[in-house]
């Protein structure tokens, strides 16, 4: 068998390299082009069309334990900021100069700062307009040192026009920003959504559901402000179904769902009502983290109660 090597493969076509550049993932891509200075040198990665990147990277994180370790508090959030500088300078150039005509993923994190609004805004617009069929925005802080607390950040909010060009998008994933306009009538190839700490009302669920005709995954995670889950209607294609950790869940689910077949549920024990279910197959119901911290309270109540009656040791 024929050894396969570098200089095996500047044998290829421009176009076939092309090709192969735009089918991997952007780091990837990267590396690919470091077998060859005239690949580098044409920056062939930014042929890439998988583009995902999170700020963690760049966050010199060897750097800022040395410096937790010896107690330089201050040093280490200067080379966490240094960092998502690099990060947000990095994709502002990388994403801006994409050569692909067309995106198949976008996906990013970065903790929301004011001052980066107007960048994402770019980003978004260039993204739809390169027809992107995934889209990730999350907006936490995925540093495992020091996480940055979400109450100092004035919070993003998904612009109008994200909502008005989404013609392309299949999977979508969002986490801790605001949906702002919030209407998905223009998602009309939209299979997969996830939301994630964010804001949303049932009306908002429902209407989400009945508006994208394709859609076969829908996934809750946090949200706030939800207080029902109310899907009563017959969509042809909405087969997964995951609610988590919704903390104003109290009016529980009333679901008419044919076409369901994985259901789960993670929370406080709440009212179920579900009708023309037959497709269903598995159904994953965990409350236990909402019991553990009752019996928690209660042995807090009851510890409390032996002191106050003088029972305790």
């Amino acid at each position: 068998m024929a050894k396969f090597s570098c200089e095996n493969i500047s044998d290829l076509p421009h176009e076939l390299i092309v090709a192969i550049i735009s089918l991997l993932p952007f780091i990837e891509a990267y590396r690919f082009c470091l077998l060859r200075k005239e690949w580098y040198a044409k920056a062939l990665w930014l042929q890439c069309t998988c583009l995902e990147l999170h700020d963690t990277d760049f966050y010199y994180t060897k750097a800022r334990q040395h410096c937790l370790a010896l107690g330089k508090r201050v040093r280490s959030m200067d080379l966490k900021e240094l960092g998502r500088l690099r990060y947000v300078h990095f994709l502002d150039t990388t994403i801006k100069n994409l050569a692909a005509k067309e995106i198949s993923k976008l996906s990013f994190r970065l903790p929301i700062l004011t001052q980066h609004h107007k960048n994402i805004d770019t980003w978004i617009t260039i993204a739809v307009k390169k027809c992107v069929k995934e889209l990730s925005l999350d907006f936490s802080d995925g540093d495992t040192l020091e996480p940055q607390p979400m109450q100092l950040n004035q919070p993003y909010v998904l612009p109008n026009h994200l909502y008005q060009n989404a013609a392309s998008i299949r999977v979508f994933s969002v986490s801790s920003c605001g949906l702002g306009f919030c209407n998905f009538s223009n998602f009309v190839s939209l299979k997969s959504l996830s939301l994630t700490r964010v804001r949303i009302f049932w009306a908002e669920v429902a209407h989400l559901v009945l508006s994208c005709p394709l859609l076969e995954s829908l996934s809750l995670v946090e949200c706030y402000r939800l207080l029902k889950v109310d899907i009563c209607f017959n969509n042809r294609r909405l087969k997964t179904l995951v609610v988590k950790h919704c903390g104003s869940l109290n009016m529980g689910f009333e679901l008419f769902m044919p076409t369901l077949e994985y259901f789960e549920y993670v929370g406080k024990p709440v009212q179920f009502v579900m009708r023309n279910v037959d497709a269903l197959q598995e159904v994953l119901l965990d409350y236990r983290m909402h019991l553990i911290l009752v019996i928690t309270m209660l042995m807090i109540i009851g510890n409390s109660l032996m002191v106050f009656l003088g029972l305790g040791s």
